[in-house]
């Protein structure tokens, strides 16, 4: 993970950089100003933000976090001067936490670790697809789908193991699906690109490294074609 410290006070901040380094966290800078750091959060996108609301210069973070808000970055709120209109403020633009100081270090990293959590389990959505098995909810990983059949509303998804049907018709699913990692051979089926084998053009059929085929449609030809041949030429 990666963050940016706005502290004005040296020595608070060095507190918080000797944090990060103690939790492995790469830190991209630490800024006086929000006008200082605002490039450098746009251009770096941090993971997170250590953010103080009362910076030099009487600049204000909530200011700070207003500029950067469409950017969806987490940001933990600190002040030495705890006041309820900030406190909604930092509410409304999406704080995930409000500190006061002296801030305990314990609490800060206990935040931070929130984050690093939350973050992972958004990573762990987009390469996943969301299934509900008697009444669980199951996320199935991307690498463990060799294909996914469609008709009309619904999908199956098939692994080596199982099968999930879910509502959702192909145009949602391949919207959710890492395109680079999947290829539609077929107007009903959409095939994981590591579970290819071998195609058989006499039969229409693409054959999978787990035993499992599925049907190619004569308009997904080319693509298919062009992708194995890319894949001699590597």
């Amino acid at each position: 993970m990666r963050a940016i410290i706005v502290e004005d006070d040296f020595a608070i901040a060095l507190e918080y950089e000797m944090l990060l380094k103690k939790m492995k966290i790469d830190l991209i800078g630490t800024f006086k100003t929000g006008s200082d750091c605002l490039n450098a959060i746009k251009v770096n996108k941090p993971d997170f933000i250590i953010l103080d609301l009362q910076l030099k210069g009487n600049e204000s973070g909530i200011k700070l976090a207003s500029k950067i808000q469409y950017l969806f970055i987490p940001f933990i709120i600190i002040t030495g001067f705890p006041q309820k209109q900030t406190m909604l403020e930092a509410n409304e633009l999406n704080a995930v936490a409000y500190l006061t100081k002296p801030v305990n270090l314990l609490t800060l990293e206990f935040e931070i670790n929130k984050i690093a959590q939350n973050a992972e389990k958004s990573n762990s959505r987009k390469h996943s697809i969301l299934v509900k098995e008697r009444g669980t909810f199951i996320n199935v990983p991307h690498n463990n789908i060799s294909f996914i059949e469609v008709e009309g509303n619904y999908a199956t998804i098939h692994t080596n193991q199982k099968r999930y049907v879910l509502k959702k018709s192909l145009t949602k699913i391949w919207s959710t699906i890492d395109q680079n990692n999947f290829m539609k051979v077929h107007r009903g089926f959409i095939v994981n690109k590591e579970f290819i084998e071998k195609v058989k053009f006499g039969t229409k059929e693409l054959l999978l490294n787990n035993g499992q085929s599925v049907s190619i449609g004569k308009n997904y030809f080319k693509e298919l074609r062009d992708y194995l041949s890319s894949l001699n030429n590597i």
